[in-house]
């Protein structure tokens, strides 16, 4: 919630940037040098809305993704082994108990996605480079 807060003010910032620069347009600003940092200082706000907004693009899809995989390769595990429990009942306990251990490693999948997810949120290693 607080990237999605960060990239309204982001585009707030442009917006009202972007106003600027126009009024200087419209005002007929003899100096340049005023809209030319106005203007840079909307392609900076761009640039820093366009980094965060496509680390939220990619976090969400890391999780959506590798939490899909996890969820059909867990259902596939449980389908094969509740139709072997089905035809030979006498390996339940031996079943289960493979099952289980198949299931959290492929939870495990899940939660390295999660991961990837909390890097790009809270500790993405480019964003010192961006923010400068």
């Amino acid at each position: 919630m607080l990237k999605v807060f960060s990239v309204l003010v982001a585009f707030a910032l442009v917006m009202l940037e972007s106003v600027k620069v126009f009024a200087a347009n419209i005002a007929g600003s003899s100096t340049v040098s005023a809209v030319h940092a106005a203007a840079s200082s909307h392609a900076d706000v761009m640039s820093k809305s366009l980094f965060f907004g496509l680390s939220a693009l990619g976090g969400g899809l890391a999780i959506g993704l590798g939490v899909i995989g996890a969820g059909v390769g867990m259902g596939s595990a449980v389908r094969g082994a509740l139709e072997s429990m089905g035809r030979n009942p006498a390996m339940e306990k031996k079943l289960i108990v493979w099952m289980i251990t198949g299931m959290a490693i492929m939870e495990s999948l899940a939660l390295y996605a999660l991961l990837i997810t909390f890097i790009l949120f809270y500790a993405n290693p480019f964003k010192a480079i961006i923010l400068k």
